[in-house]
């Protein structure tokens, strides 16, 4: 852009300012006035112009004309447009507008070339004089030109944290990452699991939705249309007798291709009629008859009916309790996640009758199931859900989302250290089974709540069913009394006569602690 179009469009936009009206108007307006005030050089470049358009032929600068003025005929008026340019763009765009040194033709030589030395004290006082205040003149246009950088670069400091509506502190810059810590470096391949790398897609999805689960749906889908069908061709005998076509795997696994497509397509919100028309996709059709279809969404069931009101008492999703675990299972088996995992919330589009539908204003649908999902920041993949099921017995929850995610999160924190856990629980676990058996042991209270809280479950003491066990008396210090002298020392050969407090277990004879740990038998017993 030519200096004469860069001072044109300052002076435009100046004439535009002068038209503004009201109090940001009149703020704009003097800032702008300071600026071109400050800025002392702009009217020597306005001056420049003149005389390069003819304007003003004898001009009214201080310094004297030379040719070189035509050079500034695409001089830039701000420091930004000579910023922007690399090292070497800089030093061609110099040459280019003021010529080159070495160049034998330019007789407009610089300073550099005087060979005129004058020592500091020979030096005229008029030279000297006139330098200094060159050098006042030069540090007063650039302490102007950095205070007109600063009043356009002004910009209001961001603040460094956001604060959320619970108060929590958001940083708007990521903190300095030091390195990994060693329980935190992700050591196994992410990614779908070995087994399913040679696998087409259905059976891929038969491993996620296995044949186990299938089975369970589709037998409780037949006893449920198999029942409902007997009631009615008991309730009007005089007319046609029903008869239900059990349901099959195969069937079972068109019918979850047929939703998974109308997902595909958007048209699981369109009413099946719609779906099933001449002009719609042709796998509805080719798949199921419309009465066939609509039998099927009518009768299906994941559960037994006659169990279900007893786990109801305890679960409000027990109708798709087991089905659910067993596809989170499923799920998390057949992935490894990343190292970097998402934990939300989605709301499944239903109006139906449950006991735990949810009212959200803000999602789309409205009403629906709500699920909490943790997946693979990279992919989407659903590695586990939570079903929401509303309340609780003791009432509305508190921190409900940190211990949602805290929950998902847990089987994938520090997951080399949990299969060293695991590992040393299946080592150890025959032992423990073997010491908690013994009632010895068992009397301890540290050693039983410890296995205890391996077993997960409270164990109840085992008493001996030996009615001829007698008890042990204990003396005003709170030990066992002393029952004797111990036979085995005293029948030896050196016939010592030692008091102990253990006897023998059949024959209450006793024997001292070293008799008891070397022999377990007293005299009597050995006659046996």
């Amino acid at each position: 852009m030519s200096l004469i179009e860069s001072i044109s469009i300052v002076e435009k936009s100046a004439d535009k300012l002068e038209k503004s009206q009201g109090h940001m108007g009149e703020i704009v307006k003097n800032k702008f006035a300071n600026i071109i005030k400050k800025n002392s050089g702009f009217q020597t470049i306005k001056i420049i112009r003149d005389i390069l358009i003819g304007k003003n032929q004898e001009g009214s600068l201080d310094i004297e004309f030379t040719p070189d003025i035509v050079n500034m005929n695409y001089a830039p008026i701000t420091s930004v447009d000579v910023e922007r340019l690399s090292a070497s763009e800089k030093e061609k765009y110099l040459n280019d507008l003021l010529g080159d040194e070495n160049d034998p033709e330019n007789i407009y030589l610089s300073d550099s070339d005087d060979n005129e030395y004058f020592p500091e004290d020979q030096c005229p006082i008029s030279d000297t004089e006139e330098t200094t205040e060159q050098q006042l003149e030069q540090s007063d246009y650039e302490d102007n030109q950095s205070d007109d950088e600063e009043v356009e670069n002004e910009v209001e400091p961001l603040e460094e944290f956001m604060l959320g509506k619970d108060k929590t502190a958001w940083a708007r810059k990521p903190f300095y990452r030091h390195q990994t810590a060693r329980c935190n470096v992700l050591r196994q391949r992410s990614g779908p699991h070995k087994s399913t790398e040679l696998l087409s897609m259905s059976h891929t999805f038969q491993k996620i939705f296995t044949a186990e689960m299938v089975d369970i749906i589709v037998r409780h889908t037949n006893a449920k249309a198999i029942s409902t069908y007997a009631t009615y061709n008991e309730d009007n005998p005089d007319k046609k007798q029903l008869k239900w076509n059990n349901l099959t795997s195969q069937e079972f696994r068109a019918f979850l291709g047929v939703l998974i497509m109308s997902g595909a397509n958007n048209s699981n919100t369109d009413h099946t009629t719609e779906m099933w028309r001449p002009n719609s996709y042709p796998l509805y059709r080719a798949s199921f008859g419309l009465g066939r279809f609509w039998n099927i969404l009518r009768f299906i069931r994941f559960d037994n009916a006659h169990t279900r009101a007893d786990r109801l008492k305890e679960d409000k999703a027990a109708p798709i309790a087991d089905i659910w675990t067993m596809l989170n299972a499923n799920l998390s088996k057949m992935y490894k996640p990343d190292e970097c995992l998402t934990v939300d919330e989605q709301l499944y589009p239903y109006r139906g009758r449950t006991r735990f539908t949810q009212y959200m204003p803000s999602k789309p649908a409205k009403y629906g199931i709500k699920v909490w999902w943790i997946c693979d920041s990279k992919n989407a993949y659903p590695l586990r859900g939570l079903i929401y099921t509303g309340k609780s017995k003791d009432g509305r929850e508190i921190n409900q989302g940190e211990r949602v995610v805290k929950e998902l999160a847990a089987p994938y924190k520090g997951q080399r250290r949990i299969f060293l856990r695991q590992l040393s629980e299946e080592l150890c676990m025959p032992h423990i089974q073997e010491r908690s058996q013994n009632c010895q042991i068992m009397r301890h209270f540290s050693t039983k709540m410890a296995i205890e809280s391996i077993y997960r479950l409270p164990i109840k003491s085992t008493q001996t069913s030996e009615t001829n066990v007698p008890i042990k008396q204990l003396d005003s210090t709170g030990r066992i009394k002393v029952v004797g002298c111990c036979k085995m020392c005293l029948n030896g050969e050196t016939r010592k006569r030692r008091k102990t407090r253990k006897s023998c277990v059949n024959y209450n004879e006793p024997v001292c602690d070293e008799h008891s740990i070397t022999i377990h038998k007293c005299g009597n017993c050995r006659q046996l």
